[in-house]
Parts: C-alpha cells; sequence; structure tokens
C-alpha cells in the first residue's frame, strides 16, 4: 500500500531533450536530438507536462504560474497562501531577472531550471526533496539554487525525489530513496545531492532522462534504456518485481526509432518514439490496451500519430500531429479509459499542464481549461470537471494580462 503522508500530493512530470550526441568519443554540440525531442512537446515549452494534485502552474514569458494549493511553500514567496487566492508569479525571479525554462515537481516540492543551467527547487523538502541538503529546512519557501551554472539541460520530479541532467550527461538525484527511487545503489531513505556513476549506463553519457512515480530513466548516448526505483507490476519489464537499487538495462529495443520522452506512472512505463509512436509496458490496465488485469514484461504498442506523450500516477495523455487528445488508464475524473478515448476539447491545442487526477490545456486563442479532479480551486472553484472542460481564463489569464498587457496572448509558449 502506497504511503498516506500527506492529503496533497503532487507529481509533475515534463520531459526536455539533451543538447549533444557522442561521435569519436567527443561531446559534439548538435541539433538533431535536441530539434526531435523538443517536437514532441512543441508547442509546450516550459511546464509541459506539469503534474499536481492541488495545485496548478504553467510557465509563461519565462515566469513560473501557480495557483490552488500553496500551503507548503509552493507559491515560492515566503508565505502560505490560501487556495483561492489569485495565481501568482515567484517573485524572486522577476527581482533577480531570472528566466525559467523548465519547471517540475512532486508531492509538494518544486523545481525550475533557469535559462543559465541552474537549477532552483521549493516546497515541501522532508525527504531533501526540494533543497537537496543545500537548504535543510522542514519547508523551503523561496527558490533554493541548489545546482548553481551546472549546465543542466533537463530536469524531473517523482513523488518524493528529484533528477537533473547536465550537458555532459551527468545524472543528478536526490530525496526520498525507501524504495531505491535515487539509484544510489542502497536503500537509505533520504539522499542529499548524488551524481549517478557514469559506469551505471555502461560509461556512456546520458542524452535524456525521465521519472516515475517512484523511480527514474536514463537512455544513454547509444540508445540503451535504464531504469531504477520501484519496479511494481513489472514496469522495468522484468517478471519478478522489486525495487532496482541501481540504474538496470531495462529490455526495450526501438528497433532504430530513438526514444524521445521517456516516462513512468504507477506501475507501468510507456515511452514515445520519434516514429510517433507510443509503447508500454507494466501494468496492462495502465496501458490502455483494453485489459482488466495482469502485465506484461514485452513493450506492447499503444498508439501512434502521436508528438506528445503525457503519463502520470495511473493514466496518460497524448496529443496527435492532428491535434487530437486521447486519455487512458484506470484514473477516474473523466481523464482515463480501458483504451486510448478521444476526447471533446476546444480550439487548437498550443500547451497542456496537468496533475496527477487533473489536466489543464491551452488553445490558440488564449483560453485555459480545466478538466478532472477540481479540488483546491485549479479551476478557479472546486469541484470535478468533465471535457471539454471548465473556462478558466477569468481566473488565470486574467492576472496575466495584469502582468504583461491586455494584448497578451496566453500560452503560446514560453
Amino acid at each position: 500500500m502506497k504511503r498516506k503522508i500527506f492529503n496533497y500530493v503532487i507529481f509533475l512530470i515534463t520531459f526536455f531533450s539533451s543538447v549533444f550526441v557522442i561521435g569519436n568519443d567527443k561531446v559534439n554540440k548538435v541539433t538533431d536530438f535536441e530539434i526531435r525531442t523538443t517536437l514532441s512537446m512543441a508547442p509546450y515549452d516550459g511546464v509541459g507536462g506539469t503534474s499536481m494534485v492541488d495545485t496548478g502552474a504553467t510557465i509563461e514569458n519565462g515566469d513560473i504560474w501557480i495557483w490552488g494549493f500553496r500551503g507548503s511553500g509552493q507559491s515560492g514567496n515566503g508565505f502560505f497562501v490560501l487556495d483561492s487566492s489569485p495565481p501568482q508569479r515567484v517573485q524572486k525571479f522577476l527581482d533577480e531577472k531570472i528566466s525559467i525554462t523548465q519547471a517540475v515537481g512532486g508531492a509538494y516540492h518544486i523545481l525550475a531550471l533557469d535559462e543559465q543551467g541552474s537549477v532552483w527547487g521549493w516546497g515541501q523538502n522532508g525527504y531533501k526533496e526540494a533543497g537537496a541538503g543545500v537548504c535543510d529546512v522542514a519547508y523551503v519557501n523561496t527558490p533554493c539554487r541548489i545546482l548553481k551554472f551546472a549546465n543542466i539541460v533537463q530536469i524531473g520530479a517523482g513523488e518524493y525525489h528529484s533528477i537533473a541532467l547536465s550537458k555532459s550527461g551527468e545524472v543528478y538525484t536526490w530525496g526520498h530513496n525507501d524504495l531505491a527511487q535515487v539509484g544510489t545503489g542502497d536503500k537509505f531513505p533520504i539522499i542529499g545531492l548524488h551524481k549517478i556513476p557514469q559506469e551505471y549506463f555502461n560509461n556512456q553519457p546520458v542524452v535524456l532522462i525521465g521519472s516515475a512515480y517512484e523511480g527514474g530513466y536514463a537512455v544513454n548516448a547509444s540508445g540503451q534504456v535504464f531504469g531504477w526505483g520501484d519496479d511494481e507490476l513489472n514496469s522495468f519489464g522484468y517478471p519478478k518485481s522489486t525495487q532496482r537499487v541501481r540504474p538496470t538495462e531495462l529490455n526495450i529495443q526501438v528497433d532504430g526509432s530513438k526514444i524521445e520522452y521517456i516516462c513512468g506512472g504507477n506501475g507501468f512505463t510507456e515511452y514515445l518514439l520519434d516514429n510517433g509512436e507510443v509503447w508500454g509496458l507494466g501494468d496492462k490496465r495502465q496501458l490502455g490496451i483494453g485489459a482488466r488485469s495482469g502485465t506484461t514484461t514485452v513493450p506492447v504498442k499503444i498508439m501512434s500519430n502521436v508528438k506528445t506523450l503525457y503519463c502520470r500516477f495511473i493514466s496518460s495523455l497524448a496529443i496527435t500531429f492532428d491535434n487530437d487528445i486521447y486519455t487512458w488508464g484506470t484514473e477516474g475524473y473523466d481523464i482515463g479509459g480501458g483504451v486510448p478515448i478521444k476526447r471533446n476539447h476546444y480550439d487548437t491545442i498550443t500547451k497542456v499542464d496537468g496533475g496527477k487526477h487533473h489536466l489543464i490545456y491551452w488553445t490558440d486563442k488564449g483560453d485555459v481549461y480545466g478538466v478532472g479532479y477540481g479540488a483546491a480551486h485549479k479551476f478557479g472553484r472546486a469541484g470535478n470537471i468533465g471535457w471539454p472542460g471548465r473556462p478558466m481564463s477569468s481566473f488565470v489569464v486574467n492576472q496575466m494580462k495584469k502582468a504583461y498587457g491586455d494584448d497578451y496572448i496566453a500560452g503560446q509558449g514560453k
């Protein structure tokens, strides 16, 4: 049974590419891998797959906007905020003219990556998930710089742990490790900033990372895929589920296609290839393949024609190149499905945020809509919402217009 430590659990997950590939034993700055991975999220620059239960967040104009539950310091502004308070930007980044390119988080904690390659953390810090031991207090109320000018290119987070990837292919982890989430080779419960030895990735740089609910993923320069943490329901493809205390190579063969995005939930792994196919392994119910029970240790194809994949606790979302939204998994609140279900939505989608039990999508007209579990005023009021979603512009976009001007069109990227 999973831990029920907090009343509010947020699980954010977003993934961006590295900025290099390997050739002739040298790290070369190229764009092919970067462009393909960015396109898989495009035009979802910024937060992209942010996932929270009772908090909403997005990146606009290089700023992080946060609303909903902010009772553990999630506002980043040095104080607790009522759920019903209007969306706010993190003032420290405004004051210091710091532009944010990625933001992720987990249960009560948030991470941000700035354009200089530094990582910041704030929020609940009981397992060092926010402060990594650099800021060692129970609640980090203002952003703490964890990795300063470290050339970080990607960040991620699970329930109570965090992960970062450097430009040179090094993987850093920190936080709760009772299920080997940090990949240290043991299950010592709380870990400060840790660099996973390169030998765990067959002595090759890592070019892409991903996060699971209680674990992590890495793809090295040769395309080998590694996972660590809780292997519940065969989510890593091994017949006997157990915790993997160090990165272990997964049985994922991509047949010449390249993995652009990899993610995991509670008991499953999914990945998006550069040919638009989504594959997964683990709990068949979460994979949306029409099964009522059972697991698969061999990857199965879920969908084609996909440009964006976003998997969460027990459900997933895909956006196709035709601008259609599909959801699947055992999640309720109208955001799951025994098989991928095409959902009704408004206009052309430009950006998607979301959470453990909810989704927020933005359109080319500058509007924003919420679907799913609506507690803590994530949608401007409490209550669960079905498709095509509850309009949120009067709550969220109006605050952005106050900051950027009446002509500002929200949700179009950074």
